[in-house]
């Protein structure tokens, strides 16, 4: 049996947010990972793919917007939050750019505020990976047609 539900990252130092933003997140709908720190969120990542990732913008070391894009980087890339409690400072720092992959989510938020931002960035990795496999069953099919448009 295939377990189907999205896969969540959520990258963060502060130890409280990560515990409460994963509880919001019921694990019946979404498997969730935790990291408490873009390089443990990097690790993370090598081992899978993550339909949501949620990152902090202020970490230590590497911030928000450079851990994203170094993981939207090394695979397909994932639905993206950017969460934090300077909106518009980041907003004047980050690039047009990186604005192409990224959601951004204002810290403080409300339980459900969060949950819906999750849920709206996993329907959006679905309906993806939907288009994708289209698109692959099509190209199965087109490369075994019979030379010249006949029909089998």
């Amino acid at each position: 049996m295939t377990d189907n539900r999205p896969r969540v990252l959520i990258v963060d130092d502060d130890q409280a947010f990560l515990e409460t933003a994963a509880a919001v997140l019921d694990p019946e709908e979404f498997d969730v990972t935790t990291a408490s720190s873009p390089a443990a969120g990097l690790v993370a990542v090598a081992r899978g793919h993550y339909h949501v990732i949620c990152a902090d913008w202020r970490m230590p070391g590497i911030d928000g917007v450079e851990f994203l894009r170094m993981v939207t980087a090394t695979g397909p890339p994932s639905g993206c939050i950017l969460m934090t409690g300077h909106h518009e400072e980041l907003l004047d720092q980050v690039a047009p750019s990186d604005r192409k992959y990224l959601g951004f989510l204002k810290k403080p938020c409300s339980p459900e505020h969060f949950l819906d931002r999750v849920r709206h960035y996993a329907g959006m990795a679905a309906m993806k990976r939907a288009t994708d496999m289209l698109r692959e069953t099509i190209e199965n099919r087109d490369s075994a047609a019979p030379a010249g448009g006949e029909k089998p």
